[in-house]
Protein backbone atom coordinates (compact mmCIF):
# COMPACT_ATOMS: atom_id res chain seq x y z
CA UNK A 1 0.00 0.00 0.00
CA UNK A 2 1.28 3.44 -0.86
CA UNK A 3 1.09 5.54 1.36
CA UNK A 4 2.85 8.87 0.51
CA UNK A 5 2.14 10.56 -3.23
CA UNK A 6 4.31 13.47 -4.94
CA UNK A 7 2.81 15.70 -7.69
CA UNK A 8 4.84 17.92 -9.98
CA UNK A 9 3.44 21.22 -11.35
CA UNK A 10 4.66 24.09 -13.48
CA UNK A 11 3.23 27.28 -13.23
CA UNK A 12 4.20 29.44 -16.24
CA UNK A 13 5.45 33.23 -16.51
CA UNK A 14 2.32 34.68 -17.44
CA UNK A 15 -0.27 32.64 -14.90
CA UNK A 16 2.30 33.93 -12.07
CA UNK A 17 1.65 37.31 -13.25
CA UNK A 18 -1.93 37.11 -13.42
CA UNK A 19 -1.63 35.76 -9.91
CA UNK A 20 0.42 38.90 -8.59
CA UNK A 21 -2.05 41.13 -9.70
CA UNK A 22 -5.08 39.53 -8.20
CA UNK A 23 -2.61 39.44 -5.36
CA UNK A 24 -2.98 43.09 -5.61
CA UNK A 25 -6.52 43.33 -5.10
CA UNK A 26 -6.33 41.15 -2.21
CA UNK A 27 -3.48 42.91 -0.66
CA UNK A 28 -5.12 46.17 -0.54
CA UNK A 29 -8.51 44.46 1.16
CA UNK A 30 -6.43 42.80 3.83
CA UNK A 31 -4.77 46.07 4.56
CA UNK A 32 -7.79 47.59 5.01
CA UNK A 33 -9.02 45.35 6.50
CA UNK A 34 -6.44 45.18 9.24
CA UNK A 35 -7.20 48.70 10.46
CA UNK A 36 -10.60 48.01 10.97
CA UNK A 37 -9.43 45.00 13.51
CA UNK A 38 -7.01 46.79 14.88
CA UNK A 39 -9.46 49.79 15.82
CA UNK A 40 -12.35 46.97 16.85
CA UNK A 41 -9.88 45.67 18.92
CA UNK A 42 -8.56 48.58 20.85
CA UNK A 43 -12.61 49.58 21.71
CA UNK A 44 -13.10 46.35 23.26
CA UNK A 45 -14.43 46.67 26.87
CA UNK A 46 -12.32 45.15 29.50
CA UNK A 47 -14.99 43.38 31.40
CA UNK A 48 -12.88 43.47 34.67
CA UNK A 49 -13.73 47.18 34.62
CA UNK A 50 -17.61 46.66 35.11
CA UNK A 51 -17.32 43.40 37.32
CA UNK A 52 -15.00 44.89 39.93
CA UNK A 53 -18.20 47.30 40.97
CA UNK A 54 -20.31 43.98 41.10
CA UNK A 55 -21.80 43.62 44.57
CA UNK A 56 -22.03 40.46 46.39
CA UNK A 57 -24.08 39.46 47.95
CA UNK A 58 -24.92 35.80 50.13
CA UNK A 59 -26.10 33.11 48.33
CA UNK A 60 -28.05 31.87 51.25
CA UNK A 61 -30.23 34.87 52.23
CA UNK A 62 -32.87 36.65 49.39
CA UNK A 63 -31.38 40.03 48.67
CA UNK A 64 -33.89 42.79 47.87
CA UNK A 65 -31.94 46.15 48.16
CA UNK A 66 -29.86 45.29 44.85
CA UNK A 67 -32.50 44.30 42.27
CA UNK A 68 -31.66 45.27 38.78
CA UNK A 69 -27.94 45.67 40.13
CA UNK A 70 -25.05 43.24 38.97
CA UNK A 71 -23.87 41.09 41.64
CA UNK A 72 -21.73 38.14 42.21
CA UNK A 73 -22.47 35.43 44.27
CA UNK A 74 -20.18 32.35 45.60
CA UNK A 75 -20.95 28.83 46.62
CA UNK A 76 -22.31 25.73 45.47
CA UNK A 77 -24.02 25.37 42.16
CA UNK A 78 -26.41 22.67 42.06
CA UNK A 79 -29.09 21.30 40.07
CA UNK A 80 -31.77 18.63 40.39
CA UNK A 81 -31.83 17.32 36.89
CA UNK A 82 -30.39 14.29 35.78
CA UNK A 83 -28.11 14.61 32.41
CA UNK A 84 -26.69 12.61 30.13
CA UNK A 85 -25.48 11.99 26.54
CA UNK A 86 -28.57 9.61 25.76
CA UNK A 87 -25.93 7.26 24.85
CA UNK A 88 -23.42 5.57 27.10
CA UNK A 89 -23.63 7.84 30.33
CA UNK A 90 -25.79 7.18 32.41
CA UNK A 91 -27.91 9.61 33.98
CA UNK A 92 -26.64 11.78 37.03
CA UNK A 93 -26.92 15.22 38.47
CA UNK A 94 -24.08 17.04 36.03
CA UNK A 95 -24.73 20.72 35.16
CA UNK A 96 -23.18 19.80 31.52
CA UNK A 97 -22.35 16.75 30.08
CA UNK A 98 -19.47 16.93 26.61
CA UNK A 99 -18.85 13.43 24.89
CA UNK A 100 -16.14 13.83 22.54
CA UNK A 101 -16.00 10.87 19.93
CA UNK A 102 -12.78 10.27 17.78
CA UNK A 103 -12.57 7.69 15.22
CA UNK A 104 -9.27 5.62 14.18
CA UNK A 105 -9.26 7.32 10.23
CA UNK A 106 -6.54 8.03 7.55
CA UNK A 107 -5.24 11.45 7.79
CA UNK A 108 -3.61 13.36 4.88
CA UNK A 109 -0.50 15.63 5.43
CA UNK A 110 0.16 17.82 2.57
CA UNK A 111 3.71 19.36 2.05
CA UNK A 112 4.79 21.94 -0.87
CA UNK A 113 7.60 22.93 -1.81
CA UNK A 114 8.59 25.85 -4.73
CA UNK A 115 11.51 26.40 -6.84
CA UNK A 116 11.83 29.60 -9.27
CA UNK A 117 13.19 28.53 -12.41
CA UNK A 118 14.93 31.09 -15.10
CA UNK A 119 12.43 32.94 -17.18
CA UNK A 120 10.31 33.47 -14.43
CA UNK A 121 7.92 29.87 -14.59
CA UNK A 122 7.34 28.20 -11.00
CA UNK A 123 8.39 24.62 -10.28
CA UNK A 124 6.00 23.28 -7.71
CA UNK A 125 6.51 19.95 -5.82
CA UNK A 126 3.25 18.82 -3.91
CA UNK A 127 3.83 15.78 -1.54
CA UNK A 128 0.75 13.69 0.31
CA UNK A 129 1.42 11.74 2.85
CA UNK A 130 -1.11 9.22 4.95
CA UNK A 131 -1.13 7.88 8.17
CA UNK A 132 -3.52 6.50 10.96
CA UNK A 133 -4.24 8.24 13.88
CA UNK A 134 -7.42 9.28 16.26
CA UNK A 135 -9.33 12.54 14.57
CA UNK A 136 -12.98 13.72 15.45
CA UNK A 137 -13.17 15.13 12.22
CA UNK A 138 -12.31 12.30 9.71
CA UNK A 139 -11.87 13.33 6.29
CA UNK A 140 -13.44 11.35 2.97
CA UNK A 141 -12.70 13.42 0.14
CA UNK A 142 -8.88 12.93 -0.22
CA UNK A 143 -6.19 13.83 -3.28
CA UNK A 144 -5.53 10.21 -3.77
CA UNK A 145 -8.34 8.19 -1.93
CA UNK A 146 -7.30 5.00 -3.54
CA UNK A 147 -6.34 2.67 -0.78
CA UNK A 148 -6.87 5.55 1.94
CA UNK A 149 -11.04 5.14 2.79
CA UNK A 150 -12.87 6.87 5.85
CA UNK A 151 -16.00 5.16 6.71
CA UNK A 152 -18.88 7.24 8.49
CA UNK A 153 -18.58 8.02 11.71
CA UNK A 154 -21.10 6.18 13.62
CA UNK A 155 -20.65 8.09 17.10
CA UNK A 156 -20.50 12.49 16.90
CA UNK A 157 -19.48 14.53 19.81
CA UNK A 158 -22.56 16.45 21.45
CA UNK A 159 -22.56 18.61 24.55
CA UNK A 160 -26.06 18.68 27.08
CA UNK A 161 -26.95 21.10 30.02
CA UNK A 162 -29.37 20.80 32.55
CA UNK A 163 -32.13 23.55 31.83
CA UNK A 164 -31.70 24.91 35.38
CA UNK A 165 -29.42 25.23 38.54
CA UNK A 166 -29.52 27.37 41.76
CA UNK A 167 -26.39 28.85 43.62
CA UNK A 168 -27.90 29.08 47.04
CA UNK A 169 -31.46 30.01 46.95
CA UNK A 170 -31.00 31.74 43.69
CA UNK A 171 -31.75 30.23 39.76
CA UNK A 172 -29.60 30.03 36.79
CA UNK A 173 -30.52 29.91 33.23
CA UNK A 174 -27.92 27.02 32.44
CA UNK A 175 -28.94 27.19 28.41
CA UNK A 176 -27.07 30.61 28.20
CA UNK A 177 -25.00 31.53 31.27
CA UNK A 178 -21.38 31.10 30.45
CA UNK A 179 -20.24 28.00 31.83
CA UNK A 180 -16.60 27.00 33.68
CA UNK A 181 -14.22 24.75 31.73
CA UNK A 182 -15.15 20.81 32.04
CA UNK A 183 -13.51 18.77 34.03
CA UNK A 184 -13.03 14.45 33.03
CA UNK A 185 -15.38 12.04 33.57
CA UNK A 186 -13.97 9.05 34.99
CA UNK A 187 -15.51 5.89 33.46
CA UNK A 188 -16.69 3.33 35.31
CA UNK A 189 -19.05 0.40 35.06
CA UNK A 190 -21.08 2.15 37.66
CA UNK A 191 -21.83 5.30 35.45
CA UNK A 192 -21.87 3.71 32.09
CA UNK A 193 -24.00 1.11 29.76
CA UNK A 194 -22.30 -1.04 27.78
CA UNK A 195 -24.38 -2.30 25.01
CA UNK A 196 -23.53 -3.90 21.32
CA UNK A 197 -20.01 -5.19 21.67
CA UNK A 198 -18.85 -1.77 23.25
CA UNK A 199 -16.40 -1.51 26.19
CA UNK A 200 -15.14 0.05 28.39
CA UNK A 201 -10.78 0.38 28.26
CA UNK A 202 -9.23 2.52 30.62
CA UNK A 203 -10.76 6.21 30.27
CA UNK A 204 -12.56 5.53 26.88
CA UNK A 205 -15.68 3.68 25.61
CA UNK A 206 -14.04 1.70 22.78
CA UNK A 207 -16.65 1.01 19.83
CA UNK A 208 -15.15 -1.43 16.81
CA UNK A 209 -13.46 -4.76 16.06
CA UNK A 210 -10.02 -3.95 17.34
CA UNK A 211 -8.85 -2.89 20.93
CA UNK A 212 -7.80 0.67 21.84
CA UNK A 213 -4.29 -0.47 21.99
CA UNK A 214 -4.14 -2.05 18.50
CA UNK A 215 -7.01 -0.03 16.81
CA UNK A 216 -8.47 -0.58 13.09
CA UNK A 217 -9.85 1.76 10.69
CA UNK A 218 -13.59 2.96 11.48
CA UNK A 219 -12.95 2.06 15.47
CA UNK A 220 -14.43 4.61 17.65
CA UNK A 221 -13.43 5.93 21.45
CA UNK A 222 -15.11 8.00 23.53
CA UNK A 223 -14.44 10.22 26.25
CA UNK A 224 -16.37 12.52 28.82
CA UNK A 225 -16.19 15.26 30.47
CA UNK A 226 -18.85 17.58 32.00
CA UNK A 227 -19.46 20.28 35.24
CA UNK A 228 -20.84 17.74 38.38
CA UNK A 229 -23.70 19.60 40.56
CA UNK A 230 -22.54 21.48 43.14
CA UNK A 231 -19.20 22.89 42.35
CA UNK A 232 -17.93 26.00 43.70
CA UNK A 233 -17.96 28.94 41.44
CA UNK A 234 -18.51 32.14 42.01
CA UNK A 235 -21.65 33.73 39.47
CA UNK A 236 -21.93 36.87 38.00
CA UNK A 237 -25.20 38.25 36.43
CA UNK A 238 -28.40 40.89 36.92
CA UNK A 239 -30.02 40.23 40.36
CA UNK A 240 -34.24 39.58 39.34
CA UNK A 241 -35.78 38.71 42.08
CA UNK A 242 -35.02 34.97 43.32
CA UNK A 243 -32.97 34.70 39.50
CA UNK A 244 -29.55 35.80 38.30
CA UNK A 245 -30.16 36.61 34.72
CA UNK A 246 -27.66 38.60 32.28
CA UNK A 247 -26.47 42.10 33.05
CA UNK A 248 -26.36 44.43 30.17
CA UNK A 249 -24.76 47.68 30.46
CA UNK A 250 -26.16 50.47 28.75
CA UNK A 251 -23.40 50.14 25.99
CA UNK A 252 -24.38 46.63 25.44
CA UNK A 253 -21.84 44.58 27.45
CA UNK A 254 -23.04 41.71 29.01
CA UNK A 255 -21.77 39.56 32.01
CA UNK A 256 -23.41 36.38 32.84
CA UNK A 257 -20.99 33.78 33.82
CA UNK A 258 -19.93 30.73 36.37
CA UNK A 259 -16.16 31.38 37.28
CA UNK A 260 -14.38 28.74 38.67
CA UNK A 261 -12.74 29.81 42.25
CA UNK A 262 -13.94 31.05 45.26
CA UNK A 263 -14.03 34.66 45.43
CA UNK A 264 -15.47 37.97 43.50
CA UNK A 265 -11.49 39.04 43.20
CA UNK A 266 -10.61 35.69 41.51
CA UNK A 267 -13.25 36.40 38.74
CA UNK A 268 -12.60 39.99 38.42
CA UNK A 269 -8.42 38.31 37.73
CA UNK A 270 -10.21 36.03 35.15
CA UNK A 271 -12.08 38.64 33.12
CA UNK A 272 -8.64 41.13 33.17
CA UNK A 273 -6.24 37.86 32.24
CA UNK A 274 -8.73 36.74 29.34
CA UNK A 275 -9.13 40.85 28.02
CA UNK A 276 -5.22 41.09 27.92
CA UNK A 277 -4.74 37.89 26.39
CA UNK A 278 -7.18 38.16 24.02
CA UNK A 279 -6.03 41.90 23.38
CA UNK A 280 -2.23 40.92 22.02
CA UNK A 281 -3.86 38.10 20.51
CA UNK A 282 -5.93 40.68 18.06
CA UNK A 283 -3.10 43.01 17.89
CA UNK A 284 -1.12 40.24 16.53
CA UNK A 285 -3.74 39.04 14.10
CA UNK A 286 -4.15 42.96 12.51
CA UNK A 287 -0.27 43.28 12.11
CA UNK A 288 -0.07 39.80 10.64
CA UNK A 289 -2.98 40.69 8.26
CA UNK A 290 -1.01 44.76 7.43
CA UNK A 291 2.32 42.40 6.74
CA UNK A 292 0.67 39.99 4.43
CA UNK A 293 -1.64 42.67 2.47
CA UNK A 294 1.49 44.77 2.36
CA UNK A 295 3.54 41.78 0.65
CA UNK A 296 1.07 40.96 -1.49
CA UNK A 297 0.44 44.29 -2.88
CA UNK A 298 4.45 44.46 -3.73
CA UNK A 299 4.50 40.71 -4.66
CA UNK A 300 4.54 41.84 -8.46
CA UNK A 301 7.64 43.34 -8.54
CA UNK A 302 9.56 40.15 -7.24
CA UNK A 303 7.46 38.06 -9.77
CA UNK A 304 8.52 40.44 -12.53
CA UNK A 305 11.92 40.14 -11.66
CA UNK A 306 11.74 36.05 -10.92
CA UNK A 307 12.99 36.11 -14.86
CA UNK A 308 16.40 35.77 -13.02
CA UNK A 309 15.46 34.18 -10.36
CA UNK A 310 18.45 35.59 -8.05
CA UNK A 311 17.12 39.08 -8.32
CA UNK A 312 13.40 37.85 -7.49
CA UNK A 313 14.62 36.45 -4.34
CA UNK A 314 16.88 39.27 -3.09
CA UNK A 315 13.70 41.63 -4.14
CA UNK A 316 11.20 39.55 -2.43
CA UNK A 317 13.47 39.64 0.78
CA UNK A 318 14.28 43.23 0.91
CA UNK A 319 10.06 43.54 0.35
CA UNK A 320 9.06 41.39 3.39
CA UNK A 321 11.00 43.38 5.42
CA UNK A 322 10.60 46.70 4.33
CA UNK A 323 7.01 46.11 5.31
CA UNK A 324 7.45 44.59 7.98
CA UNK A 325 9.11 47.61 9.33
CA UNK A 326 6.06 49.16 7.93
CA UNK A 327 3.88 47.23 9.19
CA UNK A 328 5.54 47.47 12.45
CA UNK A 329 4.98 51.55 12.32
CA UNK A 330 1.50 51.31 11.03
CA UNK A 331 0.36 48.81 13.47
CA UNK A 332 1.80 50.95 16.75
CA UNK A 333 0.45 54.33 15.30
CA UNK A 334 -3.14 52.84 14.39
CA UNK A 335 -3.42 51.17 18.42
CA UNK A 336 -2.29 54.90 19.93
CA UNK A 337 -4.70 56.74 17.71
CA UNK A 338 -7.60 54.55 18.01
CA UNK A 339 -6.77 54.17 22.17
CA UNK A 340 -6.85 58.12 21.68
CA UNK A 341 -10.37 58.00 19.81
CA UNK A 342 -12.17 55.27 22.03
CA UNK A 343 -10.79 57.33 24.95
CA UNK A 344 -13.03 61.08 26.05
CA UNK A 345 -10.20 61.44 28.34
CA UNK A 346 -7.37 60.48 26.08
CA UNK A 347 -9.14 62.87 23.61
CA UNK A 348 -9.21 65.85 25.80
CA UNK A 349 -5.94 65.54 26.77
CA UNK A 350 -4.72 64.88 23.51
CA UNK A 351 -7.00 68.53 22.89
CA UNK A 352 -4.86 70.53 26.08
CA UNK A 353 -1.73 68.97 24.80
CA UNK A 354 -2.00 70.51 20.98
CA UNK A 355 -3.15 73.92 22.05
CA UNK A 356 -0.51 74.18 24.42
CA UNK A 357 2.26 73.33 21.69
CA UNK A 358 0.59 75.30 19.54
CA UNK A 359 0.10 78.60 22.17
CA UNK A 360 3.92 77.99 22.87
CA UNK A 361 5.04 77.80 19.05
CA UNK A 362 3.13 80.72 18.16
CA UNK A 363 4.85 82.78 21.64
CA UNK A 364 8.26 81.51 20.11
CA UNK A 365 7.69 83.13 16.05
CA UNK A 366 6.15 86.51 17.74
CA UNK A 367 9.00 86.56 19.25
CA UNK A 368 11.69 86.05 17.08
CA UNK A 369 9.74 88.21 14.88
CA UNK A 370 10.14 91.09 17.24
CA UNK A 371 13.82 90.51 18.01
CA UNK A 372 15.04 90.80 14.08
CA UNK A 373 17.94 93.21 13.63
CA UNK A 374 17.08 96.20 11.82
CA UNK A 375 19.26 96.85 8.70
CA UNK A 376 21.64 99.58 9.02
CA UNK A 377 22.05 101.79 6.02
CA UNK A 378 26.08 102.56 5.01
CA UNK A 379 27.90 105.50 6.15
CA UNK A 380 28.20 107.72 3.46
CA UNK A 381 32.19 109.00 3.64
CA UNK A 382 32.75 113.05 3.53
CA UNK A 383 36.09 114.08 1.81
CA UNK A 384 38.49 116.20 4.04
CA UNK A 385 39.46 119.10 3.35
CA UNK A 386 43.08 118.85 1.47
CA UNK A 387 46.16 121.40 2.93
CA UNK A 388 46.28 124.81 1.09
CA UNK A 389 49.40 125.53 -0.98
CA UNK A 390 51.89 128.77 -0.58
CA UNK A 391 50.61 129.59 -3.56
CA UNK A 392 47.07 129.29 -2.97
CA UNK A 393 47.75 131.04 0.74
CA UNK A 394 49.07 134.34 -1.06
CA UNK A 395 45.96 134.61 -3.18
CA UNK A 396 43.30 134.61 -0.24
CA UNK A 397 42.63 138.65 -0.10
CA UNK A 398 43.33 140.08 3.60
CA UNK A 399 41.53 142.50 5.20
CA UNK A 400 42.73 144.93 7.85
CA UNK A 401 40.93 146.18 10.00
CA UNK A 402 42.09 149.75 11.36
CA UNK A 403 42.80 149.77 14.87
Amino acid sequence: MQNQFTEVQTIGYGSRIVSSIKGIFFGLILFGASFLVLYWNEGRVDLSQIAKNAVEINATTPDTVNEGKLVSITGPVRTDEDVSDGLYLKADKYIAVNRKAEMYAWVEHKQENSHKNVGGSETVTTTYTYSQGWTNSPKSDFQHPEDHVNPSMSVNSTSTTAQSAKVGVYKLDVASISLPSSTTIALSSDNVKLQNGVKLDGSYIFQGKGSLSQPQIGDVRISYSGIPSGVTGTVMGKLAGSTVTAFIDPSGNRIYRIFQGGSKDEAVHTLNTEYKMWLWIVRAIGFLMMWIGLCAFFGLISVLLDVLPIFGSLSRTFINFAMLMVAVLLTGITIIVSDIIHSPVAIAVALVIGVVISGVAFKMLHRKRDTQTIPVQPVRSVAMPQPLTPAAVEKIPTRITPA
